[in-house]
């Protein structure tokens, strides 16, 4: 994720918030909303915005993490960087 979002360091990443990662506000409305209908999204086509300000088309695959009494505490995934892939990718 750290050469994806063109940071130089881990502490670069996580100094930046999650929210502004995200190309498009409406974007990860949607997506955060499926994720919590599905607990889960596999491949999801999303534009995330580098640091630099440039935007990286990727696939993102993403699991909820559950507390003991169902609260959300963490999502782990994969994003998958299609900069260079020639396939094209239907965004949502």
């Amino acid at each position: 994720m750290m050469q994806h979002m063109g940071a130089k360091s881990r502490d670069e990443v996580f100094a930046t918030s999650a929210a502004d990662l995200y190309a498009d506000p409406d974007e990860r409305a949607v997506f955060l909303e499926k994720v919590r209908q599905a607990g889960f999204i596999r491949e999801y086509p999303l534009r995330f915005r580098r640091l630099d300000g440039s935007v990286v088309n990727s696939l993102i695959t993403i699991v909820i993490q559950k507390n003991p009494d169902g609260s959300v505490k963490s999502y782990i995934g994969t994003v998958r960087d299609l900069t260079d892939s020639p396939q094209e990718i239907p965004y949502r």
